[in-house]
């Protein structure tokens, strides 16, 4: 006996090793890129990368000057100055402006190719094009900013625009995000156990198996070469509620113990007594979460696998840390004091309502599924930053006059003849002007606007479009034409910047309809590549992944509830009641045209797991209390046997996620609402509902009479 209580001392050390591993040599660093969004080895990767290397693409920032008079002579000095500062920058390669490139102004608004790529409609500014290596986003997105600071003045504002700012303040933001709220989970968390429980004991414990399970996951997800990506960011609050799911219940069991033993009891086998009232269920709880993360392991979109896999982790070592690291500490705490809250009667929330009643509110929580179909699951790029920030002010700005989102599209004539032709060119220009006059488009970078900015010159008179397309080719032009087209003169390539700000379809729809465009002129789109199209396409993996999950996630509750209660009418009811979660959930984003971006999707999964907590340790209750004593009293009996428990962990998880409104990133925000809205109708699920409607399997006829 004396021996066990030393055991909390070796939990502690356990725990603080692993955290000084984890500070030490673990990389808690998001890393996110352009190629984030897909595996490579995923075919929609594989396509965009292809498309890339076959016109020696180069990834592009566009720095936006704005100013009162774009005509003037001061105008066009801090251009050229700011245009040689950037030139002079280790990781540019290349800047183009009205500095470089055309002859001036006027030469800009009249040519084809510079009007599109410098000027902006309707507005007086014009773009720096930077040509860049973002190897290290970081340090060059730095650089620039740094730049365009100290060439800022009144009358001359800058922005910036690209793909590579954009990635940056994402990783930058979940980098913000994934140590304060970290850190302020740790707190709430911390603040409710002790408020809940009383017990410095029980609250010592509850950090120690969390630290465990935390950083164990994430220094076994580094040795597996994992890191912490688009999603995982939140990987250790995600441990830290599954670690508490148990621990709550637990704790919860061992107290109902306790208040039922005479003083003096023996504490050592009330723990074990509690661990075997807990053990099952929480087991059940685990496979569900090991069932849930591991489906998302063998889909493309890589964020989805990175959760999968560090999602995986957290649940073997949530179930180890609950289990090994901190019973111990139930050995130190104190018994609870008796209260007369806890007999049958006395409070109202912990009695059994009508079945009527429960049913009732069962059936409005389904039905709020319905705002489903109105779910926004490909937002703007613009959502995914908080009005007012510098990028969210940056890419509104650029948006309405050009676009802001980069798509390649790559095309071939259906009937397989050469690009290099009257024919082809006329066709091509055709096809330009459809999809510049599409309403999803901004501007359009094609092989016809190249050949007509070559054509201004007057000794392009004397070439044909094909010895004219082969100059353009040669080094001493650097080779522009390849940018556009391939050597064989079969694939010719389109740029489209995409406009986001207002957007209401789908990406992949948009693209969709750019193919028919295409073919309505005689070419097939045989390549498609840039930002827009992946995430597009990854708004599409994801919103099936989240349906398709939630099926199987769901299939799997039944069959679980069904061994745990073995009765088939309780695992249907169950079923009902945990659907009741991504319904509300999904409804109110729905109705409320919340953007469901992939950041904030897998809070619906988070939320389903908090459901089957709490109605599994419910249904292993109930069954048990279904042995001894009536169904009515049974339920009465197991609905306040488990209360403590599911309030305990639904106040945990509302405040623990609560948390995640003050962050200044809205993709955070919203995951945080999608498990507060799916952790408060779990909690009335399991507390109220199920036990109401669970009247209909022991009472039907008096059920039928209330």
């Amino acid at each position: 006996m004396r021996l066990l209580r030393w055991l909390p001392l070796l939990s502690l050390a356990v725990a603080g090793a692993l955290a000084a591993l984890v500070t030490l040599w673990v990389d808690l660093k998001p890393r996110v890129d352009e190629r984030f969004f897909f595996a490579n080895d995923s075919k929609v990767f594989r396509e965009s990368a292809a498309l890339g290397r076959r016109f020696s693409s180069r990834q592009l920032l566009v720095v936006t000057a704005h100013g009162d008079d774009i005509d003037s002579a001061d105008y066009i000095r801090r251009i050229k100055g700011l245009t040689e500062k950037l030139e002079r920058l280790e990781r540019v390669d290349g800047v183009t402006s009205l500095a470089k490139g055309p002859d001036d102004v006027k030469d800009a608004k009249a040519s084809p190719l510079w009007r599109r790529l410098l000027l902006l409609d309707n507005l007086p500014a014009s773009n720096l094009v930077l040509v860049v290596d973002d190897s290290d986003s970081r340090a060059l997105i730095e650089s620039v900013t740094r730049v365009m600071r100290a060439s800022e003045a009144p009358g001359f504002r800058l922005t910036l625009a690209g793909v590579p700012y954009v990635v940056d303040e994402i990783a930058r933001n979940l980098k913000d995000d994934f140590k304060s709220f970290s850190i302020a989970a740790v707190v709430v968390f911390s603040a409710l156990i002790l408020a809940l429980f009383r017990s410095f004991a029980v609250l010592l414990g509850s950090l120690a198996a969390c630290a465990v399970a935390a950083c164990g996951a994430l220094v076994v997800q580094q040795l597996m070469g994992g890191r912490i990506g688009l999603l995982t960011a939140n990987l250790i609050t995600i441990a830290f509620v599954l670690t508490q799911s148990h621990i709550v219940f637990l704790t919860n069991n061992w107290r109902q113990l306790r208040r039922a033993e005479p003083a003096g009891a023996n504490a050592v086998a009330t723990v074990r007594k509690a661990l075997g009232h807990t053990l099952t269920a929480s087991g059940w709880c685990m496979v569900t979460a090991l069932l849930g993360f591991a489906s998302l392991m063998f889909v493309e979109a890589q964020p989805l696998r990175e959760l999968g896999q560090g999602g995986l982790l957290a649940t073997l070592a949530a179930m180890f840390a609950a289990y090994l690291m901190f019973p111990p500490f139930l050995l130190w705490a104190r018994p609870p004091p008796l209260r007369q809250a806890a007999e049958p009667g006395g409070l109202k929330l912990v009695r059994v309502p009508p079945a009527w009643a429960a049913a009732l509110v069962l059936a409005v929580a389904l039905a709020l599924g319905t705002g489903a179909v109105r779910l926004n699951s490909d937002p703007s790029l613009l959502a995914y930053f908080e009005k007012g920030s510098a990028v969210h002010e940056s890419l509104a700005a650029i948006d309405p006059h050009g676009g802001s989102n980069p798509l390649s599209l790559s095309v071939r004539r259906l009937d397989g003849a050469r690009l290099d032709t009257e024919e082809s060119y006329k066709r091509m220009w055709a096809l330009q002007r459809d999809w510049q006059e599409d309403r999803a488009v901004g501007t359009v970078l094609s092989l016809p606007v190249l050949m007509a900015e070559a054509a201004r010159s007057p000794l392009a008179s004397l070439l044909s479009w094909n010895w004219l397309l082969d100059l353009l080719s040669r080094p001493r032009f650097d080779r522009v034409a390849r940018s556009f087209v391939t050597d064989d003169r079969l694939e010719a390539l389109y740029l489209l910047r995409m406009q986001e700000a207002g957007r209401e379809e789908r990406r992949t729809h948009v693209i969709a309809r750019l193919r028919v465009i295409a073919e309505n002129h005689g070419f097939r789109v045989s390549g498609v590549g840039g930002t827009y199209a992946l995430q597009g396409r990854l708004a599409d993996l994801v919103t099936h992944s989240l349906y398709e999950g939630l099926v199987g996630l769901l299939l799997s509750v039944f069959a679980i509830a069904w061994v745990v209660t073995r009765s088939l009418s309780a695992a249907l009811l169950m079923l009902l009641c945990t659907a009741t979660v991504p319904a509300v959930a999904l409804g109110i984003f729905g109705y409320g045209r919340i953007p469901l971006d992939i950041i904030a999707t897998p809070g619906v999964n988070v939320a389903i797991g908090v459901a089957v907590d709490s109605m599994i340790h419910f249904g292993a209750a109930w069954r048990r209390e279904r042995a001894a004593r009536p169904g009515l009293q049974a339920l009465a009996r197991a609905q306040q046997s488990q209360a403590g428990g599911i309030i305990a962990f639904s106040l945990v998880v509302l405040a623990g996620f609560a948390i995640f409104a003050a962050s200044s990133f809205p993709p955070t925000q919203r995951f945080g609402l999608s498990v507060i809205l799916g952790a408060a109708t779990a909690g009335a699920m399991a507390l109220w509902v199920l036990p109401g409607v669970l009247q209909w399997i022991d009472h039907p006829a008096r059920s039928r009479r209330r």
